[in-house]
């Protein structure tokens, strides 16, 4: 029994800290579709995110998490495609790799 209450009360904090987090850093909590989108990214080594972002400037691009050893989560205001951002991006000193961040909801 005693196990059983520790448990339940460690799971519920859990989830509201979830949940602060995830609207302090903006993720939307609907399926709604959005103009913005956003994207994870790969830098190469020794690359500065600043310098990195200079090629997708023209989506009004913002840094919403820096995930680590050169991995960013982004938002694109204006998202011309995960197509058209690989050609813009092709043969990039910077950024070895881009693609969609998939939200996946529990139905």
């Amino acid at each position: 029994m005693f196990g059983t209450l520790v448990i339940s009360a460690c799971q519920e904090p859990n989830y509201q800290n979830e949940k602060v987090a995830e609207r302090e850093i903006g993720f939307s909590e609907s399926n709604e579709e959005s103009d913005s989108s956003e994207y994870l990214i790969v830098l190469e080594e020794n690359i500065s995110i600043t310098t990195a972002l200079n090629n997708l400037q023209k989506y009004e691009v913002r840094v919403i998490k820096n995930l680590k050893k050169g991995r960013y989560l982004i938002e694109l205001k204006q998202d011309p495609g995960i197509e058209q951002l690989r050609k813009d991006l092709e043969g990039s000193e910077h950024i070895k790799q881009i693609q969609t961040n998939f939200i996946y909801t529990i139905q």
